[in-house]
């Protein structure tokens, strides 16, 4: 009896250590759309079944559809807003060589290149035949098929990993999106996916709808001077540092944002920094309100906390709900103004006062 009781406890405590493994296991397992991707230096991931499901967000808006996604809704039955569940977004580093120079955003396209996974609801014949019509060429990849797409100079590549799941990558390199596929087919790795996440990614807080994890390049000697933008400025405060930032909902929207420096001496001298101008912009803001701000904004204004955490300089504030309705809700229809009426024409002044 007492050897039997032995044994029950025995396999109780397994049991207890099987539980907790997984959730340590689980906590810094980044999602599968995630696992995915490819290196990168930066990594964006948004849930948008979990946003849907949030009373904060009761509907997303509807978007103006431009003639080709008309299409493409039209031809495949897959609408972003509606369908899409998961979207997990991999920035690749910028090609080396010499810096370009200044042009208009509208001159060129952007020198990063991205790879992305979709996990939805996607219609597969449908899809696969809107893609097919739009490929230049069509190659396999094991028992997988890649689209290749000529798309402003660059070729697209897209492929079905599954009934509810499209890779597409417009990385110069085919084997990115090959290196997808097969991660896709292999057996389930929970700690897998980009460096950075796996660095990084227990960093993010449980329940966030959206993340993203990236590292900030440091300022290059001989950058061409030009007016202060958030990238240049983000470059001489934290250049060389990882930032992970975070949005979750618990009864409002939570913000978070974590940069990760060397040393607790820098991140140190960046809190104090990021508080010095969250002062300088509470100040000016409030010297320039006339009747006083939205109570909401204001609410979320004065809810910006800067502090420093070992390694790191932590940014969070909170959106109250009421903001976000505002935010959402649609502009209401402005009455149209009264038509012209021409005035009546006065009878000329008669001469010699008669």
């Amino acid at each position: 009896m007492r050897r039997r009781r032995l044994w029950i406890a025995i396999l109780l405590l397994v049991l207890a250590v099987a539980i907790v493994s997984l959730v340590l296991l689980r906590r810094r397992a980044a999602p599968e759309a995630v696992r995915l991707l490819p290196e990168a230096d930066a990594v964006l991931y948004v849930d948008l079944g979990l946003i849907r499901v949030g009373t904060a967000v009761p509907q997303i808006p509807e978007v103006t559809r431009e003639p080709d996604y008309a299409a493409f809704v039209r031809e495949t039955g897959f609408e972003f807003e509606r369908d899409l569940d998961e979207l997990a977004l991999a920035v690749h580093p910028a090609p080396p060589g010499p810096p370009q120079p200044a042009t208009p955003p509208s001159a060129a396209p952007l020198p990063y290149r991205t790879s992305e996974i979709f996990l939805g609801r996607f219609h597969a014949e449908r899809l696969s035949a809107y893609l097919k019509k739009l490929a230049s060429t069509t190659e396999r990849h094991g028992d997988t098929d890649i689209y290749n797409i000529p798309y402003e100079g660059r070729t697209v590549r897209v492929s079905l990993l599954g009934v509810n799941m499209v890779a597409v990558s417009n990385a110069e390199d085919p084997q990115v999106i090959r290196g997808m596929i097969d991660r896709s087919h292999a057996l389930a790795r929970p700690l897998g996916g980009p460096a950075l996440v796996r660095e990084h990614y227990a960093r993010v807080p449980l329940g966030s709808v959206a993340w993203v994890i990236g590292r900030v390049p440091r300022a290059q000697m001989g950058m061409a001077a030009g007016p202060p933008d958030a990238m240049r400025m983000a470059q001489q405060m934290a250049g060389g540092s990882t930032v992970v930032g975070s949005v979750r909902y618990t009864g409002a929207i939570q913000f978070r944002m974590e940069t990760v420096t060397a040393s607790a001496a820098e991140a140190k001298q960046l809190s104090d920094s990021l508080s010095q101008l969250l002062a300088l912009f509470r100040g000016a803001g409030a010297s320039v309100q006339g009747e006083g701000p939205d109570p909401d904004v204001k609410a979320f204004f004065d809810s910006i906390e800067v502090h420093a955490e070992e390694q790191s300089a932590v940014v969070t504030a909170t959106l109250p709900p009421r903001a976000i309705q505002k935010m959402l809700a649609q502009p209401s229809a402005r009455p149209a103004p009264p038509p012209d009426v021409p005035e009546a024409k006065k009878p000329a002044p008669r001469r010699g006062g008669k």
